[in-house]
């Protein structure tokens, strides 16, 4: 996160740079341009854009996920891997698809939440630890992809 967010160089992530990175992972999220996010797109994409790449080619999996056989994907249902906890947490309306406004919002209260020094600045430790207490278990893929050093740390 630090090192797509972070634009002046300082180190860490203000509130205008949380918001843009918000914006900008959501425009990867919905290439489209369809203002709405499915759970099967955000499933699909999230790990491209964790990584910085584009997630336009990432071709959404069915709801049900890949393993075929319908059903069960929804709102914790089968399929979606390590990014299905993150989808429902933003998902607030609880309808299934996430909206530009539901997906900025959660990273505003995200800064709010993990500035608890309240210097408007999220350092690398602070989103550390903020990430910590509110992603999926240790051990699950997304979790341990935007805690790891290169994607948290500016790079050199």
């Amino acid at each position: 996160m630090l090192a797509q967010g972070d634009k002046d160089g300082d180190g860490t992530l203000n509130r205008v740079e949380i918001s843009a990175l918000a914006a900008a992972w959501f425009d990867a999220l919905d290439p489209q341009k369809t203002g709405t996010i499915t759970q099967a797109e955000f499933t699909t994409r999230l790990p491209a854009v964790l990584a910085g790449q584009p997630a336009a080619n990432a071709v959404a999996a069915p709801v049900g996920g890949a393993r075929g056989g319908g059903g069960g994907g929804g709102r914790g249902g089968a399929g979606g891997g390590p990014a299905l906890g993150l989808f429902v947490s933003v998902d607030a309306t609880g309808d299934g698809a996430l909206s530009r406004e539901e997906f900025t919002n959660f990273f505003a209260k995200w800064f709010s939440a993990w500035d608890l020094a309240g210097t408007g600045r999220l350092s690398q430790e602070a989103l550390n630890a903020g990430l910590t207490a509110t992603l999926p278990p240790a051990g699950s893929e997304t979790a341990d992809f935007l805690k790891r050093p290169s994607v948290l740390r500016q790079s050199p």
